[in-house]
């Protein structure tokens, strides 16, 4: 045999059954956890979009259907909050490092605080968003919330 084409990797080595049946076990652990976070996923984002579509038909701004597309779900998003659907190039400020994080994290808490107001809520659940896990509650809670109204 050639030394040149020696090799401390075994390459025609099989496995035994023992490993063969830990390495489906184990592939199939990990493609039934994926599989399980895909759908808690896709669930997630029909319960939200559904959700976006109840507060726009509620309230009579935008067109519910622009929910489920994910563009137009932002422009949505920006119409509920009395906005025009052009300040969607305000996502361009993520470009700029720090500041224009900021400066687009104080435009989205602004922009859920104007849609609680179109909601009749107080705007001060706008900042609900802040919460871990707030944006997943708040859109739920105007949805399928009753009108209250605002003390003066």
């Amino acid at each position: 045999m050639d030394p040149y084409y020696q090799s401390d990797f075994p390459i025609n080595n099989l496995m035994g059954k023992e490993e063969a049946f830990a390495t489906g076990i184990a592939t199939g652990l990990m493609a039934g956890y994926f599989i399980l976070i895909g759908l808690f996923i896709i669930a997630l984002y029909i319960l939200s979009a559904y959700s976006m579509m109840k507060i726009s038909a509620k309230t009579k701004r935008g067109t519910p259907w622009f929910a489920w597309v994910p563009i137009l779900r932002s422009i949505l998003w920006l119409n509920l909050g009395g906005f025009s659907g052009w300040y969607i190039f305000l996502i361009l400020l993520c470009c700029i490092p720090f500041l224009g994080w900021i400066a687009y994290g104080l435009f989205f808490i602004y922009v859920w605080m104007m849609i609680c107001v179109n909601c009749d809520k107080p705007d001060y659940l706008g900042m609900f968003a802040l919460i871990p896990g707030g944006m997943f509650v708040l859109p739920l809670y105007l949805a399928f919330s009753d009108k209250i109204k605002k003390n003066v």
